[in-house]
């Protein structure tokens, strides 16, 4: 691997790096068309990364446009165009589950502990979609048969898995956001973590040391992080925030700052 990559990645990056790059490595030196696992935005940043430094192409596709969790695949650079973003191509599957509404509906916890409860691991699935009495889960294909046999319940409800239907996909939605203006000390992370999840600075700050937190896709730890319009947070457990606009500071000098907060408890 390039000596340079290292001072562009988070030490917690470094081991999917040294993965990523043996797959582009391949495309690049033998043609080969490699798949990756299911990358969420900040692995598909490493992805792509990896990819420029060894001269490799790379292409990410997770069943639909806006896939949260989408496979990458890495090819020769002059092959790119070849790639089509379908399921055959990405080596997709997909799994509908349907439940009776009547006794209530899991919700996407549910259904990814359920399915990483049957022993598979969460870089084998891509996004899990709810809608009303049902939900699609993306996989890899050679999976869906087993989730499809094994998935019976998702926390307290019953639900009936099979193997699913590229064309009877569930509509895409707009996902809910609550957007307000918050007052806060500083633009420092800790601080506006805190105004924008309704936490102590105290717990703010523990989040960020601990791991939990993740800016514009990338590990980060320093609480003291200054931050900008336009930045998106991602934090374990609260769901997303994304720092909308920047009003300036209020008579009292504090910091007002629109955002808007994606998922998550409330």
């Amino acid at each position: 691997m390039p000596h340079g990559l290292w001072e562009h990645l988070h030490p917690e990056e470094r081991p999917l790096a040294r993965r990523l790059a043996d797959l582009a490595g391949r495309a690049r030196n033998r043609g080969e068309w490699t798949l990756t696992p299911f990358l969420d935005p900040g692995e598909r940043s490493v992805a792509e990364l990896v990819a420029r430094s060894l001269g490799a192409g790379v292409r990410f596709y997770g069943g639909h446009p806006a896939a949260e969790r989408a496979r990458g695949l890495f090819v020769p650079p002059e092959a790119l165009p070849w790639v089509a973003d379908d399921p055959e191509t990405f080596d997709l599957g997909l799994v509908d589950v349907r439940w009776s509404p009547a006794f209530g509906a899991p919700g996407h916890r549910d259904l990814l502990g359920a399915v990483l409860g049957l022993g598979f691991a969460r870089e084998r699935l891509g996004d899990i979609r709810l809608g009303p009495g049902r939900a699609e889960i993306v996989t890899t294909a050679a999976l869906v048969p087993a989730i499809a046999i094994g998935l019976e319940r998702a926390g307290r409800i019953g639900v009936r898995a099979r193997p699913g239907d590229w064309q009877d996909r569930l509509p895409a939605a707009a996902p809910e956001r609550e957007v307000r203006t918050i007052s806060v000390a500083s633009l420092r992370l800790d601080a506006v973590l805190a105004g924008a999840l309704r936490l102590s600075r105290e717990q703010a700050r523990r989040l960020v040391e601990s791991g939990a937190v993740r800016v514009n896709h990338r590990p980060e730890r320093a609480p003291d992080r200054p931050l900008q319009a336009g930045d998106r947070l991602s934090v374990r457990g609260f769901g997303r925030v994304e720092v909308v606009e920047r009003l300036g500071a209020n008579r009292s000098g504090r910091e007002r700052l629109v955002v808007a907060r994606l998922g998550g408890r409330r």
